[in-house]
């Protein structure tokens, strides 16, 4: 008589070998895939918003926002938030829209999740369709989310999610800042200017607290013909605030005037205090720093600004 040991032995291998027909049972210790269920504590949820934000060279139309119940058992994850729009780049040269997007609940902060976002590269003056998805917590509503583009440090567009509240756009701002300022032999001929919290040509966004004025232009040099021609730069021009200090730009054409020529379409780009409206003035500087300076100046308002959020 074999051993009893023996006999639970060989009733294992039988079992483990199958039924003889070649067919092997199932290894009860692998888990069978369970279907992902819905999440009961979450209401899908859709919000029509149709609100437009300028934001780092952008001018970016948001549509809709969707919030979705995660997906519960084996592959489930967190709730999601999916907003949809547009954006059209307002510079000149192909860019992506910076991922410094955030969904914001009473402080609480959720990332862009990037990787599951669609942001590409969109042409100069192009228009092209972007989707930004967010994971969000499980007691997550709608209408108390709110849209930041815009991080620490920098002024942030907001849209709130709730379909009702304003957003804050920081729409630029067309200033009347038009005509000439003569100064020796410069002539600063000013076609158009406007504040705004973004640069379009670098794609960034103004420091929080700060915003920009850009200046378009031509200038006249009218030395003596057959003379020198002048070196224009940084030096001869600035900008006067309401409290007197003269601001240098930070971004200006360097061009050598030659005698009785104009250049135009240059851009002058000043850096202001975004909660200081008033009397401007734009002054042109013939010169500068020798005897014979000579200064004009062209003023104008800004007025008060949304200072964003």
């Amino acid at each position: 008589m074999a051993p009893l040991f023996l006999t639970v032995a060989l009733v294992g291998v039988v079992s483990a070998c199958g039924n003889g027909d070649g067919d092997a049972e199932v290894d009860a210790t692998v888990p069978t895939p369970v279907a992902p269920q819905v999440s009961e504590s979450v209401e899908p949820q859709i919000v029509q918003l149709d609100a437009v934000v300028h934001f780092a060279g952008f001018e970016i139309t948001v549509e809709e926002a969707a919030l979705e119940p995660a997906e519960q058992g084996l592959f489930g994850g967190s709730p999601t938030v999916t907003v949809t729009g547009a954006a059209e780049n307002l510079g000149t040269s192909a860019a992506q829209i910076r991922p410094f997007i955030y969904l914001d609940v009473g402080g609480r902060v959720s990332p862009l999740q990037a990787g599951r976002s669609e942001l590409g590269q969109i042409a100069a003056g192009s228009r092209a369709d972007i989707e930004l998805v967010f994971e969000v917590v499980e007691d997550f509503e709608l209408a108390d989310g709110v849209l930041r583009f815009g991080g620490d440090g920098i002024v942030a567009a907001t849209v709130p999610l709730d379909g009702d509240a304003e957003p804050v756009p920081l729409d630029p701002v067309d200033l009347a800042l038009t005509g000439t300022a003569e100064a020796g032999d410069l002539v600063l001929s000013v076609t158009s200017g406007e504040a705004r919290f973004d640069r379009t040509d670098l794609h960034e966004q103004a420091e929080d607290g700060k915003a920009f004025v850009i200046v378009s232009f031509g200038v006249t040099f009218n030395g003596e013909a057959g003379g020198p021609s002048y070196p224009f730069g940084e030096d001869e021009t600035r900008l006067r605030t309401p409290d007197g200090a003269e601001l240098a730009p930070i971004e200006f054409p360097i061009e050598l005037l030659r005698p009785g020529t104009t250049t135009n379409d240059l851009t002058l780009i000043f850096e202001i205090d975004n909660d200081e409206p008033g009397g401007y003035a734009l002054v042109v500087v013939h010169v500068p720093g020798l005897p014979t300076e000579t200064m004009a100046e062209l003023p104008f308002e800004v007025p008060a600004l949304a200072s964003g959020a």
